[in-house]
This record gives structure tokens, sequence and C-alpha cells, in this order.
């Protein structure tokens, strides 16, 4: 990862090679960096605005050639605005530049923008005329950060909801089943769910641009449908979790299921890989897909040892999308799952008995460790699947398997 300098290195880079292209004619800075207060560090990413001539817009939007002069791009992820568009670049080497690509005839009605990337404040890195320059300055006055209210704040943490991990849940609630075995020790359902909680919070900053999206972008359709896609895929699990709870349902102490669990998972993803192998995989989530992430996180529910990232994340590739929207999507369903079960154990703990009994010292250091053992996993992981495919995750569960049931066969598993 750059060190923190990277951002001015960058913007000096940019301005000396764009402002004697004669096709671009402003260049705006937005976001943290442009407050005069703004606290950054090396993770933060860097928000430009490129005002482009009509005749030129063709090579800057689709066209993503042009954002190799600042290196080698690792992944880009892009959708249209009314008035714009939007590509958020991931370099070879870390850093992260959102642009946002605007024809000089669209930004002549800056002021009739939906929504002004500039009302939250911005820089002006070039302008090729004064009228570019006028138009900025008359726009909407700058927005300065405050802390968010009580009630913005109420609103932010629901949008959490709809952000988080999956993957991780895999050794926090399979491998946990496990464990609990091999060390000949027993922990409270209650543990097991909170902990995983942490593991949903610890990395909430590795979803921020699409949590952006949803708190300023939340008029635009494809971000409402998004969200209600997320939504549906909760309550389908929501729902069939309830039925289980009132049913009484448990889960197996034998460790076998899940061994069978993680082999047949492991078999999934490789048969899975091979049947995709040459196929063109698409990026847009349908409601049949959102209903399927939901349905296998019941059954991941139902049957220990299935990774509920696994599960969905398996459900969604033979339906044809893309590994890495995938992932995101199924860390996005996954967040208002734990985050509710952890909710409704420390509940039914503080209600029934629960704080007299429970390794509170115990619970508040699982939460910790694994919040940052998480946050790691996860951002490997959602670089990982920018390139590579799920075959090698389907080999280590079936190495983990064939482990787990010679462990039992000898003994040492019981």
């Amino acid at each position: 990862m750059p060190g923190i300098t990277w951002h001015d290195a960058t913007i000096t880079k940019l301005h000396t090679i764009l402002s004697n292209d004669e096709a671009v004619r402003g260049i705006f800075q937005l976001g943290s960096f442009a407050g005069a207060h703004a606290q950054v560090d090396a993770w933060s990413d860097l928000d430009l605005l490129l005002v482009v001539a009509d005749e030129a817009i063709e090579q800057f939007d689709p066209s993503s050639a042009w954002r190799e002069i600042l290196g080698d791009v690792y992944a880009i992820d892009s959708y249209q605005h009314a008035d714009y568009s939007t590509f958020r670049t991931f370099y070879t080497d870390g850093r992260h530049i959102d642009w946002l690509i605007a024809a000089q005839s669209s930004f002549m009605h800056l002021n009739a923008w939906s929504n002004n990337p500039l009302a939250y404040g911005y820089n002006i890195l070039y302008a090729a005329s004064e009228r570019i320059q006028t138009l900025a300055e008359g726009s909407t006055p700058p927005i300065p950060f405050l802390p968010p209210s009580e009630a913005d704040f109420k609103q932010l943490v629901n949008s959490f909801r709809f952000k988080g991990m999956l993957a991780v849940t895999k050794a926090a609630r399979n491998d946990l089943l496990i464990a609990e075995h091999v060390a000949r020790v027993r922990f409270s359902d209650l543990f097991n769910i909170v902990i995983q909680s942490g593991a949903v919070l610890a990395v909430l900053p590795l979803f921020r641009p699409r949590l952006t999206q949803f708190l300023f972008q939340w008029r635009e359709k494809v971000t409402q449908v998004y969200l209600l896609q997320i939504i549906l895929a909760f309550v389908v699990t929501g729902i069939g979790g309830l039925l289980l709870e009132k049913g009484g349902f448990k889960l197996p102490e034998n460790p076998m299921p899940v061994a069978l669990a993680l082999l047949v998972g492991g078999v999934g993803f490789v048969l899975a890989e091979a049947l995709l192998k040459g196929r063109a995989l698409k990026n847009d989530i349908s409601w049949a897909m959102a209903v399927a992430v939901g349905l296998a996180q019941l059954v991941a529910a139902v049957f220990p040892g299935t990774s509920r990232s696994g599960a969905s994340i398996l459900i969604v590739l033979l339906m044809g999308l893309s590994r890495p929207a995938a992932t995101e999507f199924s860390f996005l369903v996954g967040i208002p799952t734990m985050l509710a079960a952890g909710g409704l154990k420390i509940f039914q703990a503080l209600h029934h008995g629960g704080p007299a009994t429970e390794n509170w010292t115990q619970v508040g250091i699982g939460f910790v460790v694994s919040a940052m053992v998480s946050f790691v996993v996860v951002k490997w992981l959602l670089y990982y699947v920018q390139t590579h495919t799920f075959t090698a995750f389907g080999w280590y569960r079936i190495a983990v398997a064939a482990l787990l049931i010679g462990l039992l066969f000898v003994g040492i598993v019981s």
C-alpha cells in the first residue's frame, strides 16, 4: 500500500498530464481531501471529477484505457447517474480512486443536477475556462461535515445492517464447532453468535463505497433496487430463522455432519468452477438470486459445517453471477443476519438469567479477536476474488473435511 503522500503525488501527476489534454475541460478534487480539516490516511480513497468536451466523451466513458495513465488497474466498478458516470477504480498498488466523468454540456447545468458532488466540498485543480470555474464556484455552497445527529446516526446504523461480510462466518461458526470438539470445550450459543457480530462490524470500512452509495445516492433507482434485494434476502432468512427458533431447532452435537457439510461444499465449489469455466458471468443481481441467497443462508443454519458465505456465493455463481458481485452481495446480506441473531441472543440472556451464568469476559475477548481476524481475512478475500476462482477454497474445504474425519476415526475428536 502506498504511503500517505500518494494522494498528493497522484494529483500532481494527473494535473500535469490531463491539463495538457484539450479534451479535458476541468478537474475537481472531491470528498475527504477537499476539506480544510480533513482527517485522512493512506487508506483513504481519492475522489475526482473530470469535465470532458462533448466530442471527446467516448474517450473517457465508457473507454477505460485512460485510467491507466496513473498505473496498472486491478479492478473497476462503474455505474451511471443521470448527469455523470462513476468509475470506482483500484490500482495494483492499493490506490483507490473514484472517477466521476461528466460531459461539458451536462456540467453547464450543474445546479440542476439531482446529486451535485461539489456540494460536499471541492478543490479546483484545473479549469480550462473562466466559465467552468464560475459554474463551480456558483454551485450549491459546500456542506460542512458535521457529526451526525442522533436521528442521522440511527439511520446510519440501519444502513450498516446492509453492509458487511459472510465469508469469515465459516471461521467464526463452522470452525468453532470443530474447535469445541478438538479442545473438548463447549461455548454457549450467545458466545458463538456474538463474536460473529464482531466480525461483521469490523469489516464495515471495507465497504465504504457501497455505504456511501446507500447514504448519498439513495434516490437513484439502481441504489434502491440493490437495497431492496438485500432486504428481500434478509427477510427470507429471517422468517425461516424465526420458524426454526420457534420450533426449538438445535444444531447437532456430533461433528460428523460438520465434516460431511465441509466435504459437500468443497466438492460443490470445485464442480461449479469447472462448469463455469469459459462462461460469461454478469454483475447484476436478480430478484431470484436475492431469494436464493436467503434460502442458502437457511441451509447453512440447519446443516452445521455449511458456510453461510460459501452456500450463498455458490448458489448465485451457478445462477450466472460474477465472483466479485457474488462475494459482495453475500457479505452485505450477512450483516443483518448476524446482527439480528446476536441482538436476539443478548436480549434473551439479559431477560432470562443469562448475565449470571455467561462468561462476559470470554465473550468480550472473543468479540475483539474475531473482529481483528475478520478485517484482515475479508480484506484479503475481496482482493483475491477479483482475479481468482473459488477452486482453491473448494479443495481447502475438502482437505479440512478429510482431516476432521481422520480425527474422528482415531478418537482425537469425539
